[in-house]
């Protein structure tokens, strides 16, 4: 049976004041999510995620969440559609997504998959020259 750990690799935290007058915390976190299919410790990475989580007067309120740019109740952006982000606000959520962005496991994550992009591209524009070549470029004679 595998088994799982997830690692936190860096993590950005923004603090303020809500309107309500509610102390609110932002973590933007980059997990690294690790399994072990033999069950023998032997841990390798399966995922690399960035987490948004938002406590709220203490208490983690709002998981996995999203950044709305969509303005809504007079807010140029939300969390999850819930909680207004100010515009000085957005810059800094903005910033720490951006520092976690610098990390050299995200890089390579990014690296990756602009890579396998590539590969597919390569890939189906063989596949469509494979085909002109057995179907004649179309043509049936």
């Amino acid at each position: 049976m595998a088994t799982y750990r997830y690692d936190t690799l860096a993590t950005q935290t923004i603090n303020w004041t809500g309107a309500s007058g509610k102390s609110i915390a932002l973590a933007i976190s980059l997990q690294q999510e690790m399994w072990d299919l033999s069950g023998q410790g032997e841990y390798t990475p399966k995922s690399l995620e960035m987490l948004m989580t938002a406590t709220i007067d203490g208490t983690v309120k709002l998981q996995n969440l999203w950044l709305s740019k969509t303005p809504e109740h007079g807010y140029p952006a939300t969390l999850a559609g819930k909680i207004g982000v100010s515009p000085d606000l957005l810059a800094q959520i903005e910033a720490a997504i951006s520092a976690i962005h610098t990390h050299p496991a995200w890089i390579a994550k990014e690296t990756a998959i602009a890579n396998a992009d590539k590969i597919r591209g390569e890939m189906s524009a063989s596949a469509k020259r494979l085909d002109r070549m057995m179907t004649l470029n179309g043509h049936s004679y």
